[in-house]
C-alpha cells in the first residue's frame, strides 16, 4: 500500500511505493522523458536524502536507492544508466498504457461534447408533452378542429339552464336486441345535474357542488353520497357536464380531440391514458345545428359493445326548481 512519487514533471514513471516526508516528492530521473538526467530542464535533485537506522521518526522503508546519486561517476538519466549495466526494461506495457489513457480521455470528451439520441429523445418528448399540457392540447389540433371548438364554446356560453328526455339504446354483444332505457335530464350551470332512467326502472342521480344523492324507484328515499367516494359516477358526471358546456380542456390529457367535417358537426375523442384504453375505443358527439345543446352521443368499448344516447325536447334557459338538485 502507499502513495508513489513521480520521478519527473515529464515522465510518467513511478520509483517509490511510499513518500517519504524526506522525499518532497523527488528522485532521479528515468530518462525515458528525454530530459537527460539532471541536466534537463525538467529534472530534479537526483536521490533524496539518506536516514540512518537510528532515526526512527523520520525512517522510511526502501529509501535506499538501487541507482546512482548526483555524485555518482554516471550524472546521466536513469534509462542510459540501465543500459550501461545490463538492465535495460521494455516500455511497453507504459506505452499500452498511454495510449488506453488517451482513448478513454478521448471518448469521455467525445460524450460530454455529444449527447446520446436518448437524451435528444427524451428532452424532445418531455418539451411536446409540456407545451401541449400547457395549451390545453389546442398546438396539436388543426385549423379547422380549433375554429370549430371555438364557435362550439361561443354558442354555450348563454347557455344557464337545460332541460329536456333521452333515450338510451345499449348494444350488447352477448344480446340480439338493444337495450332501450328512456329518462330526463336537467342542468343548471356550472355544476348541477340530475340524471334519472324513467323505463324500464326508475332509478337516478342529482350532484351539487361535489354532494350528490342516489335512488331506486323513489326519488324520496335517496341515499347521500359524495362524489370523491364514488370514482364511478364522478367520472360519468365529469363527461356528462363536458358534453353539455362544450367545455373540452379538461379531458386533453385523457383524449385526443378531431372535428369531423362531414354533415352535422361532430367531436370525436380517442383515448390516449392507459386507464381509459383499457376499456373505451372512442367517443363521438353530435351537435344540433346552432352549436347550443348536444343533439347525439355514441360510446364505442373494446369489447365491442356501444351505446347511443339520443336527446330530445330540449329547452334551453328553462327556470327549473331547486328541489331537483341536493
Amino acid at each position: 500500500m502507499g502513495g508513489i512519487v513521480p520521478a519527473c514533471r515529464k515522465s510518467a514513471v513511478f520509483r517509490f511505493r511510499r513518500p517519504s516526508p524526506l522525499h518532497h516528492g523527488r528522485t532521479h530521473c528515468t530518462g525515458l522523458c528525454g530530459c537527460k538526467g539532471i541536466s534537463g530542464p525538467f529534472s530534479r535533485p537526483a536521490h533524496p536524502k539518506r536516514v540512518s537506522r537510528g532515526d526512527t521518526q523520520n525512517r522510511s522503508p526502501r529509501v535506499r536507492s538501487r541507482y546512482p546519486a548526483a555524485s555518482d561517476p554516471y550524472p546521466v538519466g536513469r534509462g542510459v544508466w540501465r543500459i550501461l549495466h545490463g538492465r535495460r526494461r521494455s516500455n511497453f506495457g507504459q506505452q499500452m498504457h498511454r495510449s488506453r489513457h488517451r482513448q478513454v480521455m478521448g471518448a469521455r470528451r467525445s460524450r460530454r461534447e455529444t449527447p446520446d439520441m436518448k437524451t435528444i429523445s427524451a428532452a424532445f418528448f418531455i418539451v411536446v408533452y409540456l407545451v401541449s399540457t400547457a395549451f390545453g392540447n389546442d398546438a396539436l389540433l388543426s385549423t379547422f378542429d380549433r375554429e370549430t371548438l371555438q364557435k362550439i364554446r361561443r354558442a354555450m356560453e348563454g347557455i344557464e339552464t337545460l332541460s329536456g328526455d333521452f333515450i338510451e339504446e345499449k348494444r350488447l354483444v352477448m344480446l340480439k336486441e338493444p337495450v332501450v332505457l328512456k329518462g330526463r335530464f336537467y342542468y343548471i350551470r356550472p355544476d348541477r345535474l340530475r340524471w334519472e332512467h324513467l323505463t324500464p326502472e326508475i332509478q337516478g342521480i342529482a350532484v351539487s357542488n361535489g354532494h350528490g344523492s342516489k335512488w331506486l324507484q323513489d326519488a324520496s328515499k335517496a341515499t347521500p353520497f359524495e362524489l370523491d367516494s364514488a370514482p364511478a359516477i364522478r367520472r360519468f358526471v365529469d363527461q356528462v357536464l363536458s358534453w353539455i358546456r362544450g367545455d373540452f380542456d379538461g379531458t386533453t390529457d385523457k383524449y385526443r380531440i378531431a372535428v369531423s367535417s362531414k354533415g352535422p358537426v361532430s367531436v370525436v375523442l380517442t383515448p390516449i391514458s392507459e386507464a381509459e384504453k383499457a376499456f373505451l375505443d372512442r367517443i363521438l358527439i353530435t351537435f344540433s345545428s346552432d352549436l347550443r345543446h348536444v343533439q347525439s352521443v355514441d360510446i364505442h368499448e373494446k369489447d365491442g359493445d356501444a351505446s347511443r344516447i339520443r336527446f330530445t325536447r330540449v329547452q334551453i334557459n328553462r327556470v327549473l326548481e331547486p328541489g331537483l338538485f341536493p
